[in-house]
């Protein structure tokens, strides 16, 4: 005989044919929510065997989400078909992220993910600091479908769904760097030649990224990242996009690409960085020294100008800090300015989108100068490193900009990170700085 489903499993598909009871033919996205105890998403999301699985949680959000499956996945031009959709259903929300460059070719390690990849999970934990939880469900229907057909699909997806869940610590443990792309020396004869072109040119800022290689014996769990990353404490966006077992994008990234409630946006400048000090002293030290430096704050101000320039035309108003303040994180310190605004009735997330990507905190100045730059200097593929990541839905956009990530691919996880490069820059010092920066997620990983 048969088992009967447990009562939370009886609970969502009750609460499935109710939905479908008072369904609507013009209707083609159905999305509720069934209220749930709250569960470490971290093992929940570990446990479940269905992909892509991903985790997001927003800087200093009390929200996080942990989506199973897929119900729909937007490539090349998603937007008017995200947008569309969660018109009908506000609360429904797309996860995913782009290129950093859609120009250039994916490696192969990068050909899993697309130009651009945004999902709507078939489910979503949804838990808050309060300890509200509940267990959200999507489902697009089309206009042909059997709804017995259906019904039978989705209720083989929920008695899939695991809830009494092992818990899982274990942090990964990875051979020393197998490789590092460009080397040392390679590198900081880049920054060299960059700063010449500076010297030379129009060009004002290049951000040049490095790659790390990590092996380890066993395909690490990458959502155990985010466990480590959350108990650093730092204010950052949390980020893991699994679409297969061994195949995942994950990052803790401080830098915001903006945010939207309703027609309300903010973006922000980060630019301009120092490590942490050991002593308080040595901290203090460290944050005047950026507060103060000319070359810092000239990084800065490139970034700051390039937002407040592209916003405007987007915006019926705006409002931008008079001077920088400072983003503490747990490693490293940064100069940070926002740039708010009301946008008007015309402007959409594509718009938006497109106006920021790429920041000169992650490209240049001019961008289209800097780009060629990158593709010429770096002799990697960024892939979705330094773009925009994050969810999307009808009333609310969050989008991180994916800086310190990495790629899981196999047994290798690739940590990308970069450095501004204007006139004043000292390779040595830009040195310092990607290795301050490689070290936010080292600090999470066991290298032997």
């Amino acid at each position: 005989m048969t088992p009967p489903a447990p009562p939370l499993q009886n609970q969502l598909k009750a609460a499935l044919r109710e939905q479908l009871a008072t369904f609507t033919e013009p209707q083609t996205l159905i999305s509720f929510t069934v209220p749930v105890e709250p569960i470490d998403l971290i093992d929940w999301l570990s446990a479940q065997p269905s992909f892509p699985k991903l985790y997001w949680q927003a800087r200093n959000s009390v929200w996080c989400y942990g989506g199973i499956g897929t119900v729909l996945t937007c490539c090349s031009e998603p937007w008017e078909q995200m947008n569309a959709l969660t018109q009908e259903q506000p609360e429904a929300a797309f996860f995913g992220g782009i290129r950093f460059d859609t120009t250039q070719p994916a490696s192969t390690e990068w050909r899993s993910f697309e130009n651009s990849q945004f999902v709507l999970p078939r489910f979503v934990m949804e838990q808050n600091d309060s300890r509200v939880a509940r267990l959200r469900c999507n489902l697009l229907i089309d206009s042909s479908a059997s709804i017995v057909s259906l019904l039978a699909e989705l209720d083989a997806e929920i008695d899939a769904l695991l809830f009494d869940v092992p818990h899982v610590e274990t942090q990964a443990t990875a051979d020393a760097a197998i490789n590092e792309v460009p080397n040392q020396h390679t590198w900081l004869e880049s920054v060299g030649q960059v700063t010449d072109r500076i010297k030379q040119s129009a060009i004002q800022k290049v951000v040049l990224a490095r790659r790390m290689d990590l092996s380890f014996s066993d395909i690490p769990n990458p959502f155990l990242f985010m466990r480590h990353f959350r108990a650093m404490k730092s204010p950052a966006y949390y980020f893991c996009f699994q679409l297969s077992p061994d195949k995942a994008f994950v990052g803790s990234s401080p830098e915001c690409l903006f945010q939207r409630s309703g027609d309300s946006v903010a973006s922000e400048a980060l630019a301009g960085t120092r490590r942490r000090g050991a002593t308080a002293e040595e901290d203090d030290a460290l944050r005047t020294s950026l507060q103060t430096s000319t070359k810092d704050l000239h990084e800065h101000q490139l970034v700051a100008d390039h937002i407040q320039m592209a916003l405007r035309p987007l915006c019926k108003s705006m409002e931008t800090d008079a001077s920088p303040s400072l983003l503490q994180l747990v490693l490293v310190q940064h100069l940070l300015s926002s740039t708010k605004g009301h946008l008007l009735d015309t402007t959409s997330d594509r718009d938006l989108i497109q106006a920021l990507h790429p920041t000169p905190a992650v490209g240049g100045v001019p961008t289209q100068d800097a780009l060629m730059c990158i593709r010429e200097l770096e002799p990697f593929d960024r892939g979705w490193y330094a773009a925009p990541f994050g969810r999307i839905s009808r009333d609310e956009v969050e989008l991180t900009v994916a800086i310190r990530s990495g790629l899981l691919h196999g047994n290798v996880l690739s940590l990308y990170c970069g450095a501004g490069i204007v006139g004043a820059s000292d390779p040595d010092s830009e040195w310092e700085e990607t290795e301050s920066k490689f070290a936010n997620f080292l600090h999470v990983i066991h290298v032997e």
